[in-house]
């Protein structure tokens, strides 16, 4: 996000010897932290978050270097709760979207499947007449439906039920194998998803290869989160279609781009490091359900694709 206007009621001081400063770090604990200046009006604090803020702490300083923290950082709960400092921080708010046109689900799926030079389908599932072949599923509540309008088609349902023997579960996994050539380029992964309209719930979805991690994005009610990233709030009842790219091979730059956008158009686009610098390319893609019991979400047009 860039330029958010943000405000907080504080008791100033009317006649301060020194104004005040103010400093926070972005991106996590690990990030350098900034002091920029502020304005004063008679009970409020005026400031402007730097282009890529998530999260934020205020550091007051009065003319005697007496520092308050905003919020108050409890190590003994955090360590309790298991919280890191962005779970306590400020959430910035989400990126403001892009208005685009509206889009035609089916006709991205049918481009992207379509023969092309220079472009190989490693998969593709649009859940009608394979259905789940060529997944691997493990757990109950993976089910084929067409959510009471069959002039959609089927699409594949997530649906938290009880009794289920794993966190991880329901679980589908789509295996990747990568040709030898091209040994460098673009991998594309991209899928229509929908939270369910009287029971929205969340999923995961994970690129992995030999049980390692390199990209974790979390749908739900609440946002979709990449990392520890807050891209956008889904609504329920509402299609939104995902892609997500990273260069593989001796060029990769070890960064994932995602571009979300829904059904009327509005997009929202965010690039995010790997959570394992040496992660080259998945040979599988997880999509695992999350949420509450009874809840679901839909998920169709699923592809990936290599491309020089």
């Amino acid at each position: 996000m860039s330029g958010l206007c943000g405000s907080l009621l504080l008791p100033l001081n009317p006649h301060p010897r020194q104004p005040a400063r103010r400093s926070f770090s972005v991106g996590g604990a690990s990030a350098a932290k900034k002091q920029i200046p502020i304005s004063k009006g008679k009970d409020r604090v005026l400031f402007e978050l730097p282009e890529g803020t998530t999260h934020y702490f205020v550091n007051l300083v009065d003319e005697n270097n007496f520092m308050a923290i905003y919020p108050t950082i409890d190590r003994p709960k955090m360590k309790q709760d298991g919280q890191e400092l962005v779970d306590v921080a400020v959430f910035a708010g989400y990126p403001e979207p892009t208005v685009r046109a509206p889009i035609d689900r089916k006709a991205i799926f049918k481009h992207r499947t379509a023969a092309q030079a220079g472009r190989t389908v490693l998969a593709s599932f649009d859940f009608e007449a394979q259905g789940l072949s060529g997944l691997n599923t493990s757990g109950d509540g993976l089910i084929l439906s067409n959510n009471g309008n069959a002039a959609q088609g089927q699409s594949l349902r997530l649906e938290e039920v009880e009794g289920l023997e794993r966190d991880w579960m329901p679980l589908a996994n789509v295996p990747l194998r990568f040709p030898e050539e091209p040994s460098s380029g673009v991998y594309r992964v991209s899928l229509d998803l929908m939270l369910d309209s009287d029971a929205p719930g969340s999923i995961k979805m994970t690129l992995r290869r030999d049980r390692i991690e390199a990209g974790n994005i979390l749908f739900g009610p609440d946002d979709v989160k990449v990392g520890d990233q807050n891209l956008a709030e889904l609504e329920p009842d509402t299609w939104y279609h995902l892609e997500l790219s990273a260069q593989f091979g001796v060029n990769s730059d070890r960064q994932l781009s995602i571009v979300l956008t829904s059904e009327d158009g509005r997009t929202w686009a965010i690039q995010v490091p790997y959570s394992k610098y040496h992660f080259d390319r998945p040979g599988e893609v997880q999509l695992i359900g999350l949420g509450a019991p009874g809840s679901a979400v839909q998920i169709d047009n699923l592809v990936v694709t290599v491309e020089k």
